[in-house]
């Protein structure tokens, strides 16, 4: 069962989306309104709104795809022990059709749909 979580429309401040169950559909506000962190896990969709939003991929958090995502306004944040650098994860960047697909191995890939791959850089990630 697909779990759904998201936003109310007049939430204000920082919140957290946390789908790191896996199987779950993360919605961020459409206003802007505030940081929005969405945790992703094993299979979930992630769908990022207006307002300024970090998509957190830490674990085992398996496949994901990221929906609306801003490069320069938005940020994607992993951990440094299962990347390493960030020159690692922009050599593991690669376009498949309109999308951008981070592989970190065959386990654990991003898909960031309706981006080109030249649009992402070292600005759009964080490692901690």
């Amino acid at each position: 069962m697909r779990h759904v979580i998201s936003i109310d429309q007049g939430t204000t401040g920082t919140t957290v989306l946390d789908g790191s169950a896996g199987n779950a559909t993360l919605t961020s506000s459409t206003t802007l309104n505030g940081q929005h962190i969405l945790i992703g896990g094993p299979g979930d969709v992630l769908n990022g709104g207006r307002a300024p939003d970090t998509f957190v991929f830490a674990g085992d958090f398996g496949h994901n795809t990221v929906n609306n995502y801003q490069s320069g306004y938005d940020f994607i944040q992993l951990q440094q022990s299962q990347v390493g650098s960030i020159a690692n994860v922009l050599a593991d960047l690669h376009q498949v059709g309109a999308n951008a697909v981070l592989t970190i191995d065959a386990d654990h890939v991003i898909t960031i749909t309706n981006m080109q791959v030249a649009s992402l850089s070292a600005t759009n990630f964080h490692l901690v």
